[in-house]
């Protein structure tokens, strides 16, 4: 597991992830845009359901590459519970070369969107940092973070 690095934090998103890990616990980070078809399509299978069934574990959305724009609105008409957590990340748009996107949130490299990061008791456990997860990855996933190590 990857210590967390409490300090790179930089803008009032990182501080809100960065305060949801610290509370310990399972913390699940789901990095993506309302305009990114793959981001819809994650949320789409099923995503809201492992937010409702898993009670236990915390979700924050971080909204990359939308000029600051959090989608909230987007989430809500997908389903996405309100006990998620809805946070914009500051910066460019989805029109911006990808080179000019920010490819660090605390620290951490954001390869693509979607991404999705699993802290346990403030440590990284999991990073999926390159497309979807279906939902029966994220179930096995959050039962691994679960289990003693």
């Amino acid at each position: 597991m990857t210590e967390f690095p409490f300090s790179t934090i930089r803008t009032d998103a990182e501080r809100a992830v960065s305060d949801a890990v610290a509370r310990g616990g399972i913390e699940v980070v789901v990095f993506w845009a309302h305009w990114c078809d793959n981001s819809i399509s994650q949320i789409e299978r099923g995503l809201a359901d492992v937010i409702r069934e898993n009670q236990d574990v915390g979700f924050t959305f971080v909204s990359l590459w939308a000029s600051g724009a959090s989608g909230q609105d987007t989430l809500r008409e997908l389903s996405i519970p309100e006990r998620a957590t809805v946070v914009a990340q500051p910066g460019v748009g989805e029109q911006a070369p990808k080179e000019e996107r920010d490819m660090q949130f605390l620290g951490l490299p954001v390869t693509w969107i979607p991404s999705m990061w699993i802290f346990r008791e403030g440590k990284l456990a999991y990073a999926f940092n390159y497309g979807e997860l279906t939902r029966e990855q994220l179930d096995t996933f959050l039962e691994g973070a679960r289990n003693s190590w």
